[in-house]
């Protein structure tokens, strides 16, 4: 990846005969929040396209990432094909507009018998995005960016992701924070001739309560922002949120997550307020909030 290159703003001054110029700062590096991956341009592809296409032969395919339905590859034609994904989750991504990854096709596989089922989606190639590798100084912006891709999902497109996590966003070639996954996502209001909302599994550290009680029910637009509070704590801590005390339910105690461990006052209250709208344990003494500087 290349680096947004970042022009100084110091004034220049002027050394004299006798004199020896200091020696240039240390360049800072780039925000994290501006880094503009150089991923290939998508191919041109139908809307639909047969496993046994050459861009599909396993020869040529490397693993990039595991979700919950599968593997991801990256093919050699510039794109990423997701195995076991579902129509409903193309025309989510479809639905969602520049929130999404752009999906490129729909991948069928014949059946013995004839039938067309299927197998998975092609899309553009995408950057992992790693919330906890973000630089201190970098963590306001990259807040501001998350807050507002759930807020254009949920007004511009009145949609639900319905899985909301770092692990759930990338980075576009152009540089913007978007959504993968969207296997959990609805639309708020519902267009004939798509496929109901059907329960497609959760990650638990991200669940709102709610969720936690009856999770095969449809996310709503406050379980998103329960999952986005939940991952700007992430975002300030730089740790994971804290997982249930009972590994093989969702529904029990769940150990609180310190407030006072995130550094950033605005970030912190609002955190906090969606916690407590949604009842959330939280504590707000006995951690050290992790500041630092970008260096």
């Amino acid at each position: 990846m290349d680096n947004l290159q970042h022009q100084s703003t110091a004034g220049s001054s002027h050394v004299g005969s006798g004199d020896k110029p200091s020696p240039p700062p240390s360049p800072r590096p780039s925000p994290t929040y501006t880094v503009a991956p150089t991923l290939p341009q998508p191919p041109y592809l139908p809307d639909t396209v047969l496993e046994s296409d050459e861009i599909l032969n396993p020869a040529n395919l490397e693993v990039i990432a595991i979700c919950g339905s599968g593997y991801v590859y990256r093919c050699p034609a510039g794109c990423a094909y997701k195995m076991h994904a579902s129509r409903h989750e193309f025309d989510m991504m479809r639905a969602a507009g520049d929130c999404s990854v752009r999906p490129l096709s729909r991948v069928l596989r014949r059946t013995k018998t004839g039938q067309i089922r299927q197998r998975g989606i092609l899309m553009e190639l995408a950057t992992p995005f790693d919330v906890q590798a973000v630089a201190p100084c970098d963590r306001g912006a990259v807040k501001d960016e998350m807050v507002a891709l759930v807020d254009r999902l949920h007004d511009e497109y009145n949609m639900v992701h319905g899985d909301i996590k770092p692990a759930n966003l990338v980075r576009h070639r152009d540089g913007t924070l978007r959504f993968c996954d969207f296997d959990n996502a609805r639309r708020t209001i519902p267009h004939d001739g798509e496929q109901p909302w059907d329960f497609a599994g959760h990650t638990s550290r991200y669940l709102s309560p709610r969720r936690r009680l009856g999770h095969e029910s449809p996310p709503t637009k406050d379980d998103d922002r329960y999952a986005l509070a939940a991952s700007l704590w992430e975002l300030y801590t730089g740790e994971d949120p804290p997982a249930h005390e009972d590994d093989w339910t969702v529904v029990g105690p769940r150990k609180p997550m310190d407030l006072a461990a995130v550094a950033d006052d605005d970030a912190r209250e609002y955190i906090r307020l969606i916690f407590e709208q949604h009842s959330a344990r939280v504590a707000t003494r006995g951690a050290t909030a992790k500041r630092g500087l970008c260096e």
